[in-house]
């Protein structure tokens, strides 16, 4: 046989054919019917076997009338015997047999069916079986396949639960069921379910009982013959009735449940929490679950405290561990919000930890006056329970009245309270509050039962969890803070930080500049929900609003209210709209103040106590850092003015710094890389191990290869922990030196006198840096003349800046400052980049256009309206100003293209551009005009009547 040939038929057991033949040859049938009969028994041969044997015996005898008669004859005695088994099989087989026509009826039931079914012939087979008859009218029209359905027969006396299996007879109309009776399997299963010790409830697949053991009898307090055939939702209050039908419906799709729900036992006053396991069960046909296996635990507090310690153990944020602790005692004791609250070491103040089921607010670093209401519980040694009247909600209150009334709470439901204090050597720490909507929630007993559950000890750990966490911010913010080496870098993280972890509005950083008698914003951050930022270019005169009074007391000023009629209320200068209070505190260098720290909020009353020692805390770690980084700043601005370059080493011949004229040299990549590699003459690498070296002319490379001659020199201080300053003097540059030395003579000069203008004068020597590579020695020295003149217009005191521009008036011939030669005079102090972005219109009015007001302040209205105008100033397009006279005044008027539409009573910096003028006795406006915005500063004419 080749592999594609098909498979042969399968063989006839042996004989078979050999039985038929003897009885062709012998004439009688009845010797091959028993041994025929019996291979029909065995699975190895069938009816289609015996058939196919007839077949072919029947083919040999060629048509043969007599010999077909005897192979007939056997076929009908073999049949006629093995139906005759079968029918008796079934009339005694223990399982209930029956056939059904097309309809459904019964037409023939076997002994067993009869037991079961009593007079079911000739009925509808779904008739017994109730509410779950559909299912079998359902599977009896399935048509193809066996089905397998558990169900409960209706008897007499009560119901029986069977298996039904139901199926088609030779693919006809008539089906057949097999109904095998339960009823000892399910007596077994209770006998177990009912000596078991927990709770256990057997229900239908709609919810109705069907089993109740002892231990679930003794948990409902109610007999098991009064829940039986009802639903479980009647067990139940109403609010946990939508949550059970949820979990059925999860349990008739095969899966289980693990939840919690209150039962309340007959005569009890309060419900009872459970615990409910719950399992689908799918009875003993598998597939479709036909109800719920559902064993009750009574929620007891040693299954909570054992919860709460392993929470306790693993928790690490005070609010997660609060909220998660909260979460186990909400199983055992009704609440409706619970807070967790810190006091202050007076106690009297207080701060928000954890809430639950509320998350805390985000502003936690907020600590409140402890209201009149709570004060007496303050001093209790045990815990209260109460009614609203002596409870109050400070912590939920923004900027409202911290003593609300009861009022308040009953408004929002709230009916009952629980006031637990946790000590620590007698001295009030924190309280643990609890809120209810029911009244009489919190008897005696209900503080020591949260200590027996290991409430009290976990709200404890919170608190530690907390003061921790503000000791790791104080750690990491000073480490923070000394890795940084600018001071507005430090500036800038100070603000970050102190919104970040206290929440505060807005929180600013002021530099001191005594010279032009102003405060100018160094940093700032506002929060991301309501804060408001100040323009980048804020000044405010030394002697306005709260910095002004901080800076003149030395000491930190407090606004407690914008409104509250107070001193600090009475100079306080809006930069917010919605700020409520404020606090300014000074940050010293030494004796002097050099910076000033401004922090508003828009609750009232919130810089008191513990906060404003945060603030004063903040302060102390700030200026030693601080300190550090100005020094390092002056030590890079010193280096930077030597006309010289300055190269440091350390010890293996790194580059770790270069100033200003070393880096002109070098070129980028220097720093972090050996020096040697820039020298072309290995010698003189060698050298650099020496203590020191007499100077030399040596050719060094910059970044792109390019060879420059310089003379070199370098030295090791003893104190220098062996690192080597290598000095290289640029032979280019000979003719510009002599004025580079009186531009450093004059800047030492000036060090303690105008630290205010040193900024203008770095600017010109950044430009001539620049343009070192382009320009000759001739004009580099130019340069050089140029800022020495710039330092000659501010050398003068600094302590009396407006009498010094006064002077100059004078000195031009008149008394009234010049409103144009003001704007020529700020326009060439403007960095170029600035200045090219302003186009100056021609004039009407020749001449001077003196006005009636103080030159210092108008002065810094004018520069402070210039840089407004640049700002709001798309950077493609140019500001156009004008100048003029109008009706009696002097007009400055700024067009601003493509300045976008924000409405003016909401930006900070116009509000301070018009305060400002205001004080000089002048008007300022932003105006709307298309295509952009236009900035309008009416100033008096001087001798105008």
């Amino acid at each position: 046989m080749t592999p594609s040939s098909p498979d042969p038929p399968t063989a006839a057991p042996e004989g078979v054919r050999d039985l038929l033949a003897a009885a062709l040859a012998s004439g009688g049938a009845s010797a091959a019917v028993g041994p025929i009969v019996e291979r029909l028994r065995t699975v190895e041969y069938s009816l289609e076997d015996l058939l196919d044997d007839v077949a072919a015996v029947q083919a040999g005898v060629n048509g043969d009338q007599r010999a077909s008669a005897v192979l007939n004859h056997i076929v009908r005695d073999c049949l006629g015997t093995t139906a005759a088994v079968h029918e008796a099989a079934i009339e005694t087989m223990a399982h209930g047999f029956c056939e059904l026509d097309g309809r459904g009826r019964v037409v023939f039931a076997n002994p067993a069916l009869a037991a079961i079914m009593p007079g079911c012939v000739g009925r509808a087979f779904a008739h017994w079986f109730g509410r779950s008859a559909p299912d079998v009218r359902a599977a009896l029209a399935h048509g193809s396949g066996n089905r397998v359905l558990q169900l409960d027969v209706r008897t007499g006396d009560g119901r029986r639960p069977v298996l039904v299996e139901l199926g088609r007879v030779n693919d006809g109309n008539a089906s057949f069921a097999i109904v095998t009776d339960l009823s000892a399997a399910e007596a077994a299963e209770r006998r177990v379910l009912a000596a078991s010790p927990t709770a256990i409830l057997k229900l239908g697949a709609r919810g109705r009982l069907r089993f109740v053991n002892a231990a679930a009898e003794e948990l409902l307090g109610r007999p098991a013959a009064s829940m039986l055939g009802r639903t479980v939702l009647a067990l139940l209050p109403v609010r946990d009735r939508a949550r059970v039908r949820e979990e059925m419906a999860r349990r008739s799709l095969g899966e289980p449940g693990d939840y919690e729900l209150d039962h309340l036992r007959p005569g009890a006053r309060r419900p009872n929490r459970l615990h409910v396991l719950a399992l689908p069960d799918l009875g003993y046909a598998g597939g479709k679950p036909v109800g719920t296996l559902a064993m009750l635990r009574p929620l007891d507090d040693g299954i909570v405290a054992r919860e709460l310690v392993e929470i306790i153990g693993r928790a690490t944020v005070p609010a997660d561990l609060f909220g998660e602790v909260m979460a186990q005692v909400a199983r055992l004791m009704p609440f409706a919000q619970a807070y967790l609250m810190a006091y202050s070491a007076d106690a009297t103040f207080v701060r928000v930890i954890g809430s639950f089921p509320d998350r805390p607010p985000a502003d936690r670093g907020r600590w409140l006056a402890v209201p009149a209401p709570l004060r007496p519980l303050v001093d209790r040694e045990d815990g209260t329970g109460g009614a609203p009247d002596q409870i109050w909600r400070a912590f939920d209150s923004a900027g409202k009245d911290a003593a609300a009334g009861p009022e308040a709470l009953e408004g929002l439901g709230v009916r009952s309270f629980l006031y637990a204090p946790i000590r620590e050597k007698s001295k009030l720490k924190a309280v643990l509050l609890l809120l209810g909507r029911e009244p009489g929630l919190y008897r005696d007993g209900a503080e020591d039962r949260l200590r027996a559950l290991g409430a009290m000890d976990a709200a404890a750990a919170a608190l530690r969890l907390d003061r921790a966490r503000e000791r790791s911010f104080e750690r990491k913010f000073l480490r923070e803070l000394a890795s940084l080496d600018g001071s507005r870098e430090m500036a800038a993280r100070v603000c970050e930080r102190l919104v970040g972890f206290y929440g505060w509005q807005n929180v600013a950083l002021f530099k001191v500049n005594e010279v032009e008698a102003r405060f100018e914003l160094v940093a700032q951050r506002a929060a991301p929900v309501d804060g408001i930022d100040l323009p980048s270019f804020h000044t405010q005169p030394l002697a306005d609003g709260l910095l002004g009074l901080a800076f003149e007391r030395g000491a930190p000023v407090r606004m407690g209210d914008v409104d509250d009629g107070s001193l600090e209320a009475g100079r306080y200068v809006a930069g917010s709209p919605d700020t409520r209070s404020e606090i300014c505190a000074p940050v010293r260098l030494g004796d002097r103040i050099v910076w000033m720290l401004c922090v508003g909020d828009r609750r009232s009353r919130v810089f008191e106590g513990p906060d404003e020692l945060a603030l004063l805390r903040t302060i102390k770690l700030l200026e030693p850092c601080l300190a550090r980084a100005i020094e390092a700043e002056l030590g890079n601005q010193a280096l930077d003015m030597v006309p010289d370059g300055v190269v440091l080493v350390d010890p293996d011949g790194v580059v770790m710094r270069c100033n200003a004229k070393a880096r002109m040299m070098l070129g980028g990549g220097a720093v972090g890389r050996p020096f040697a590699e820039r020298l072309d003459d290995p010698e003189v690498a060698r050298e650099l191990a020496h203590a020191a070296s007499a100077p030399r002319d040596v050719v060094v490379r910059d970044g792109d290869g390019a060879p420059l001659v310089v003379r070199m020199r370098h030295q090791t201080h003893e104190s220098a922990y062996h690192h080597r300053v290598i000095v290289l003097e640029d032979r280019g540059a000979k003719r510009a030196d002599a004025s580079f030395a009186r531009v450093d003579k004059v800047l030492a000069d000036m060090a303690d006198r105008a630290r205010g203008p040193l900024s203008l004068v770095h600017s010109f020597l950044g430009e001539i840096a620049r343009s070192a590579d382009t320009r000759e020695p001739e004009a580099l020295a130019g340069l050089a003349e140029k800022a020495l003149k710039h330092l000659d217009r501010f050398s003068f005191d600094h302590r009396d800046v407006s009498d010094a521009l006064s002077r100059r008036a004078d000195a031009a011939g008149g008394s009234a400052p010049d409103a144009a030669a003001l704007l020529a005079t700020l326009l060439d102090e403007l960095p170029p980049s600035v200045r090219t972005r302003i186009r100056v219109e021609p004039s009407s009015s020749d001449g001077p256009l003196p006005v009636d007001a103080r030159p210092g302040e108008t002065a810094e209205l004018i520069r402070n309206m210039l840089l407004r105008a640049v700002e709001l100033t798309p950077g493609h397009v140019s500001t156009e100003l004008a100048a003029d006279r109008r009706n009696g005044e002097v007009e400055l008027i700024l067009a601003c293209p493509g300045a976008g539409d924000v409405p003016a009573d909401r930006d900070p910096a116009d509000r301070l551009l018009a305060r400002e003028a205001r004080a000089l006795g002048a008007q300022f406006e932003r105006l709307a005009e298309p295509g952009g915005q236009r900035l309008r500063l009416s100033l008096p004419e001087a001798g105008h009547v």
